[in-house]
């Protein structure tokens, strides 16, 4: 979340935590074999440019993250 949500820590952690366990008993009780989880640039984004980035990145270390 950002803007004016990014102070409810824990409506975040509610959406972020229980959303993701709704989805995967959606999955298990429909049968999907796959799910493709897709994340946030924010975890290699600190603000600086990316160039030519790809899956080996580190990520962006998580004292320095401004939100949940």
């Amino acid at each position: 979340m950002s803007g004016k949500e990014m102070p409810q820590f824990g409506r975040a952690d509610e959406v972020n935590i229980n959303g993701t366990c709704h989805v995967l008993e959606a999955c298990v009780q429909y049968e999907v074999r796959r799910l493709v989880y897709v994340s946030t640039y924010n975890v290699v984004f600190g603000g600086k440019e990316i160039l030519n980035g790809n899956e080996s990145l580190p990520y962006f270390p998580i004292d320095d993250h401004v939100d949940s």
